[in-house]
């Protein structure tokens, strides 16, 4: 299987290469800071899965939606400081196939590409009840209501990582008005926090919202995020 290293620390992309060349089951063929940068680079080494060190989560979220788009078959295995399972829910839903611990050993981590291998998902007994749960939830619910014109120009905003200030200060309207504006998106999205819906945003980008279809004024994406 050839892997894929993303992290901003040279000295844990070194130490992972030297890690797996101890072993003949898997190949190195990519070690970059980050995605974005790398995006030809990764494409041209097209491996089968990513190792993403998970670090700043809205950050990874859209590297995530990013890698799918480019590499539809690459699997994502986010290696993560805190195995926090609400992240690790938000990064399932936008396309990663499972996270493990950094700290975790080789036999973890070859045990997790092991089971990529066989096209399945890398994650706990309770994470796979609520992701399961969470399906059914949708899958019962009624669509969302559409955004506003206003509300879409901040969630667009919202995704390139702006807060509730510098979106006022963009929009020239109160702080306090944003935010009455995002409690609306929420709801309408059916979400409770930036990051969830900043998820939603990345989701209609690949075709997988339609409740949140955007105006045909709508502003640009944020080039910041998404290219």
């Amino acid at each position: 299987m050839n892997l894929g290293i993303v992290d901003r620390r040279a000295l844990v992309r070194q130490a992972l290469s030297s890690l797996f060349a101890t072993t003949k089951k898997h190949r190195i063929v990519l070690s970059v800071a980050s995605v974005h940068p790398s995006l030809e680079t990764i494409r041209k080494a097209n491996p089968d899965v990513m190792l993403l060190s998970a670090r700043d989560q809205t950050e990874i979220l859209v590297d995530i939606v990013e890698l799918a788009k480019l590499l539809p078959s690459l699997k994502v295995l986010l290696l993560c400081d805190h195995l926090d399972e609400e992240f690790q829910f938000q990064a399932m839903r936008a396309g990663a196939w499972g996270a493990v611990p950094a700290s975790a050993d080789l036999q973890m981590i070859e045990k997790a590409l092991d089971v990529l291998a066989r096209g399945e998902f890398w994650v706990s007994r309770s994470l796979a009840s609520r992701l399961l749960g969470k399906v059914l939830q949708a899958h019962d619910s009624e669509d969302s209501e559409d955004l506003t014109p206003r509300e879409w120009e901040i969630l667009t905003l919202l995704a390139s990582g702006a807060r509730s200030k510098e979106i006022g200060s963009q929009l020239s309207v109160s702080e306090s008005t944003v935010k009455s504006h995002l409690a609306a998106i929420y709801r309408k999205l059916r979400v409770n926090t930036r990051v969830e819906a900043a998820l939603r945003y990345f989701e209609h980008l690949q075709g997988r919202s339609p409740g949140i279809e955007p105006p045909s004024t709508a502003p640009a994406r944020p080039e910041s995020t998404i290219h």
